[in-house]
């Protein structure tokens, strides 16, 4: 049974805090091998001058269903994101963290909203929706 890793590189070529978020069947060191041959590989590693992060993804065990290590590395890259790092993915999961990301705020200012001292004091009502 295969089972799915999430990897991250570093990519000096785009500065100290670039980094690739990705997920495959193969290993994190095999997956590095193949975006520098070129085999089903983003232009950002292969000009990014990729060395592996293991640092930074190593506390992620594999996983036997490809989904969970895809939200894995959603989550993953919107951690890396909000502390600081120059992510860079597939545009679909850097889409979804974005959605997530602006659903979350929301989500917050509704909880805030909720104590009515906050509410009178910013003048914004539960009731009034926010447009990312």
């Amino acid at each position: 049974m295969a089972t799915w890793t999430v990897h991250v590189f570093r990519l000096a070529g785009y500065g100290t805090r670039a980094v690739y978020v990705g997920v495959s069947c193969h290993s994190p060191a095999q997956r590095l091998r193949q975006h520098l041959a070129g085999e089903h590989s983003s232009s950002q590693v292969r000009r990014g001058r990729p060395n592996l992060a293991e640092d930074l993804y190593d506390h992620l065990a594999p996983f036997c269903v490809r989904y969970e290590a895809e939200a894995a590395a959603d989550t993953l890259a919107a951690e890396l994101t909000a502390a600081g790092y120059d992510v860079r993915s597939d545009p679909n999961r850097l889409e979804r963290i974005a959605r997530n990301t602006a659903v979350t705020t929301v989500t917050a200012l509704e909880s805030l909203a909720s104590d009515r001292t906050i509410a009178q004091w910013t003048g914004w009502r539960s009731d009034e929706r926010l447009v990312a």
